[in-house]
């Protein structure tokens, strides 16, 4: 029987590592990419990038975001941007059978103009809530809303060869079949 490694997440700083206590070598996926102004194209290329990293084998895939909600509009469209962000990283580990760490930053900042001077006076208040997900989709911890935690938590690769053989979606997945879905009009 294998041994499991542990996993491990700084939020606050959105660090990442892990630490394998066997000899077993584990797969890790990270992205990098250009950021564009059209969110719509963003989000296709990170999936791309994303299942790239797990047909190559990743069996833990890294996604580190700074994101939280400006503090005015907090109470009406803040419960539903958090799920929809969540949401999408735990698909992640689902589409690809992988788990997916989530770090997030937590804290309060004012953004700045060009005069160096903040825009406006709520700036961006980052929730926080770093998590990890099983290939299932299913939380495996969450951290809090506004403390810098460590977290170690382990992960069983059983699960990812079990989702990826039983619950095959990236093996099967059809991207020949796209064609002009994956054009984009306006």
């Amino acid at each position: 029987m294998q041994k499991t490694p542990e996993l491990s997440i700084l939020t606050g700083a959105m660090a990442t590592r892990t630490k394998s206590r066997s000899s077993r070598v584990v797969q890790l996926g990270f992205t990098q990419m250009r950021c564009v102004e059209d969110v719509a194209t963003n989000r296709k290329h990170q999936a791309a990038l994303i299942e790239q990293a797990a047909k190559q084998g990743a069996q833990i895939l890294f996604y580190p975001t700074a994101i939280g909600w400006h503090p005015g509009e907090k109470a009406e469209y803040g419960k539903a941007q958090h799920e929809s962000w969540e949401l999408i990283q735990r698909s992640h580990a689902v589409a690809n059978g992988c788990y997916v760490v989530a770090p997030n930053r937590i804290g309060h900042e004012h953004i700045l103009g060009l005069d160096k001077k903040p825009v406006n006076a709520d700036g961006i208040q980052f929730w926080g809530q770093s998590f990890m997900a099983e290939p299932n989709g299913q939380v495996l911890y969450r951290a809090s809303i506004d403390k810098e935690e460590v977290i170690v938590r382990p992960a069983d690769l059983d699960k990812v060869e079990f989702a990826r053989t039983h619950w095959p979606f990236l093996r099967d997945r059809r991207i020949d079949a796209y064609g002009d879905l994956t054009r984009r009009y306006l």
